[in-house]
């Protein structure tokens, strides 16, 4: 029973009245113990007043019979917890971060096998691997894209 399907676009707020106690309400001998208990307490009521109103005239005892009817439901919907909850839509962009080593070790040639000449360094490979492709620029049409660089612990 809870209205959680529609959103309201970015930035709006909608109000949201929601019985509590009835969405605990799972089962069927629930509904069937709160349909007598009305029905019992409502009779009980009637009874009482009509009984009591012997002495007044009649529309005194309806009168007074609606009004103790009027303050049980007043009770009823006490008990079924109406509450009133404010939604507000917020959206906010998602954030990818992307770290940049810039430790010591990156100053090392990026090919081992070649130990005489000289190689560009791990730095200058992966600046050259995220030049060369369009990964920053895709990641930055959808994203915030933090930049971070690290070298020690």
């Amino acid at each position: 029973m809870t209205p959680m399907l529609w959103l309201p676009p970015c930035g709006q707020t909608r109000v949201i009245y929601q019985w509590l106690r009835l969405e605990r309400f799972e089962l069927w001998w629930h509904w069937l113990l709160l349909g007598v208990a009305c029905v019992v307490v409502t009779g009980f009521v009637v009874a009482w007043y009509r009984r009591d109103a012997v002495e007044q005239a009649r529309p005194v005892g309806w009168a007074l019979t609606l009004l103790r009817i009027a303050a049980l439901a007043g009770l009823l919907l006490f008990f079924l917890q109406l509450e009133k909850r404010f939604e507000e839509r917020v959206v906010r962009d998602s954030k990818v971060a992307i770290l940049v080593d810039t430790s010591i070790s990156m100053s090392l040639p990026a090919d081992q096998s070649a130990e005489g000449t000289m190689t560009a360094t791990r730095a200058d490979e992966a600046l050259r691997l995220l030049a060369g492709s369009d990964v920053l620029q895709r990641l930055a049409q959808a994203h915030q894209v933090d930049v971070y660089r690290f070298d020690a612990l």
